[in-house]
């Protein structure tokens, strides 16, 4: 029985796979490696439900599952790995205070993110030396990323 899955966009494409074994999981897969199309609208599925040309008059051979829809598998992104010279943050972990400093480059940015990923302070200080306030932070592990002229930097802070 043939299952089809249509992507519907400005391009459509679609993929027909062949389902061999009635009565039991099998898995299928649909190469859509070729289809450039970022815009997709919506995805439909297909089944050809016949036996030798005829339509299916038994209803428990109607019923289809689905389990696990895989859209890619992408490779992890890759950051080029960057270090500040003479980076410092202290105390770590602090109970009201940090210290970011640099031996020679002046800090244009400096962001601080919750473990949920929301920036909680955004400074720009332009100096080597900059005092962050975490007396109001509720404890726990935050990200902060630290940006000069030669690049971007992050650290983890913790918060007691």
């Amino acid at each position: 029985m043939p299952v089809t899955i249509k992507v519907e966009s400005s391009l459509e494409h679609s993929v027909t796979v062949d389902y061999t074994t009635p009565g039991v999981w099998q898995e299928l897969k649909f190469d859509f490696s070729s289809y450039t199309s970022t815009t997709n609208k919506k995805i439909s599925v297909f089944f050809d439900i016949q036996v030798n040309g005829d339509v299916v008059t038994d209803p428990n051979l109607n019923i289809f599952q689905i389990d696990d829809f895989i859209f890619g598998q992408f490779s992890t992104l890759k950051v080029q790995e960057f270090e500040i010279e003479g980076l410092k943050a202290y105390p770590n972990p602090t109970n009201d205070l940090w210290k970011i400093s640099t031996k020679d480059q002046e800090i244009q940015a400096i962001s601080v993110f919750n473990v949920l990923g929301k920036r909680v302070i955004y400074l720009n200080p332009n100096t080597m030396s900059v005092d962050i306030d975490a007396s109001g932070f509720p404890s726990g592990i935050y990200l902060t990323t630290i940006t000069t002229q030669k690049g971007t930097s992050s650290r983890k802070l913790i918060k007691n």
